[in-house]
């Protein structure tokens, strides 16, 4: 797309407001042009004593003063008011495309380049249109009347000045083209930088018992460093394009001065004509400099650009997808299942057939890269299938609204998020309609009401960091009871028993044996308490379904449950000792 078209889909919307503010402008130059013609005759006028007339032009420069100063003053709210209209546009449409990703698009995109784009692209291309273009609009409306002035008051000198033009087109694009190249540099950078910085303040605690803090700051140092080198070569770029440029423009003015002077003085031109030149000369090179600028702010706009549509192009879940809305009861069919992440690649689950019939509580175990967790996602659709199909109640999973689909399944993972507000509004957060009364009964129902009524602010108490202020057992209740009062008929839980005591972890199997009287529970687990209390047992090695049945079946008939049951058997063996 071309870069015009490309500007259109930002400020097409505001498109009279931009036009006001590109007007406002125009006017405001050529009234600031008009006092450099006026000084220049009131200097001739002085040199003959002609007081009237140099009072005259005074009054004529105040009006042109006010004028000027109140078109400037219109001028400035009205950019800041767009500019600011614009940055959220481009903020909102950034924001509304990550949140549609798929997630197996949003996996290869690295979380500090969606806060790049987010930050940085969105306001190079709000400035490019609020500040860029009308600067390049008074540059070309000052070149252009300016440049007929000084041509009017001299051509001999005007020739001189106007040799300039071509050797600066020439550096200015040459200039641009390693402006171009830094500017990509500079920005995937920033990406590693923000990646890495998110990566450290979530994996904090990790860290520091890990006793890395050496290595995450000579990482960051690294980094820094990198984007200090990259930052030191665009401004040394720059640094020699503006040398060139006050080179060229300075070379040019003395020549002018000198051969100025002999017009002069062989009355070829008076004072004042020379300093109404001169002025004029001025404007026309700082103007004609900022318009080779431009070229460099454009080409860091195409990159800005470049990174937005490539973030555009990204396929959007189907969300608000008309499809079936059928009540959904809970039961799940899986039919010859098959996925890998990309084509032509192995698959992580293979030809899974499994039939889970509604309110049953099924466990699913397998070592690490097993598939359990992928199969899990598969079942809220964050990843589609391969091959094969998926069947809620006898409807295909693909025909159900996805929007309908999630307010019917939860997924609670181990690392699920509790957020930093009270916990009235976290257990609300999925339903806003619930009712004291309900979160009540609900954390009464997981065996949570006790502790929060403990507190001194209740159920107003704040959470902490992703729930900081809780022990592991009181998060998960928190999680359930969440998860209850939106209500779903099909729950998903991945290893949320994994980090708690023996005894939180049997009161949470527990809790869960109850909600499968009227919910549909799929778990994946791997210790002996969460394995015991399910009804049956999903058994997964290297993608495929290698044992489905209850605990005492598989304990005698299945190799995989075997091994992994014995495993966990002399780990807990290790932890009496």
């Amino acid at each position: 797309m071309h870069i015009n078209k490309q500007l259109m889909c930002y400020f097409k919307k505001y498109k009279l407001l931009l036009i006001t503010v590109y007007i406002v402008c125009s006017l405001a130059q050529i009234l600031e042009l008009i006092p450099v013609y006026i000084f220049g005759t009131i200097v001739d006028f002085i040199i003959k004593g002609n007081l009237i007339e140099v009072k005259k032009r005074v009054i004529y420069l105040i009006i042109i003063f006010i004028l000027f100063n109140s078109l400037n003053i219109i001028e400035t709210l009205l950019t800041v008011r767009l500019r600011n209209r614009i940055t959220n546009d481009i903020k909102e449409k950034i924001v509304k495309k990550t949140l549609k990703l798929q997630m197996q698009d949003f996996n290869e995109i690295k979380d500090g380049q969606i806060i790049t784009i987010l930050e940085n692209d969105s306001s190079v291309i709000s400035s490019f249109i609020t500040d860029d273009i009308p600067n390049m609009l008074i540059s070309t409306i000052t070149i252009i009347i300016s440049l007929f002035l000084i041509l009017k008051l001299s051509l001999n000198l005007s020739i001189i000045a106007l040799v300039m033009i071509p050797i600066s087109m020439i550096t200015s694009y040459v200039i641009g083209k390693f402006v171009k190249k830094y500017t990509i540099k500079g920005r995937e950078l920033s990406d590693n930088y923000l990646s890495f910085v998110q990566e450290f303040l979530t994996k904090f605690k990790e860290i520091r018992c890990l006793s890395i803090q050496n290595i995450v700051f000579k990482t960051y140092n690294k980094s820094i460093n990198n984007i200090a080198d990259n930052v030191m070569k665009t401004s040394m770029t720059n640094t020699v394009s503006n040398l060139m440029s006050s080179l060229l423009i300075s070379i040019t003015e003395w020549i002018i001065i000198i051969y100025g002077a002999w017009l002069i003085i062989n009355k070829y031109l008076t004072v004042g004509t020379y300093v109404a030149f001169n002025s004029y000369l001025s404007r026309f090179s700082t103007s004609l400099k900022q318009i080779f600028t431009y070229n460099i702010h454009v080409q860091a706009l195409k990159v800005s650009l470049i990174r937005v549509n490539n973030l555009f192009e990204y396929t959007e879940e189907e969300y608000n997808k008309l499809g079936e809305k059928q009540k959904i009861e809970g039961e799940i069919i899986l039919k010859d299942i098959s996925f890998s992440f990309k084509k032509n690649k192995t698959p992580i689950l293979k030809n899974l057939n499994l039939i889970i019939p509604k309110n049953s509580f099924y466990v699913i175990v397998g070592s690490n890269g097993s598939g359990k967790t992928t199969l899990l996602n598969i079942l809220i659709r964050l990843y589609q299938q391969t091959e094969g199909s998926i069947l809620i109640d006898n409807n295909p999973i693909d025909d159900i609204n996805l929007r309908y689909l999630r307010e019917n399944i939860i997924y609670i993972q181990q690392d699920s998020h509790l957020f930093n507000i009270t916990i009235k509004e976290n257990l609300s957060i999925l339903n806003k309609n619930s009712s004291m009364t309900k979160i009540i009964e609900v954390c009464k129902l997981v065996g949570i009401h006790s502790y929060i009524d403990s507190l001194p602010n209740k159920y107003d108490s704040i959470i902490g960091k992703n729930g900081t202020n809780l022990s592991g057992g009181q998060k998960s209740r928190l999680l359930i009871a969440r998860a209850l009062l939106k209500n779903p008929k099909i729950m998903l839980f991945d290893e949320i028993t994994s980090e708690l005591d023996a005894q939180s972890e049997i009161d949470i199997m527990e809790i869960l044996k109850n909600l499968s009287k009227n919910h549909t529970i799929l778990m994946v687990a791997h210790r002996i308490n969460a394995i015991l209390a399910a009804q049956k047992i999903i058994v997964m090695e290297s993608g495929n379904l290698v044992g489905f049945d209850a605990h005492h079946n598989l304990i005698l008939n299945c190799k995989s449950y075997i091994d992994l049951f014995s495993e966990q058997i002399n780990d807990l063996g290790k932890k009496i000792l």
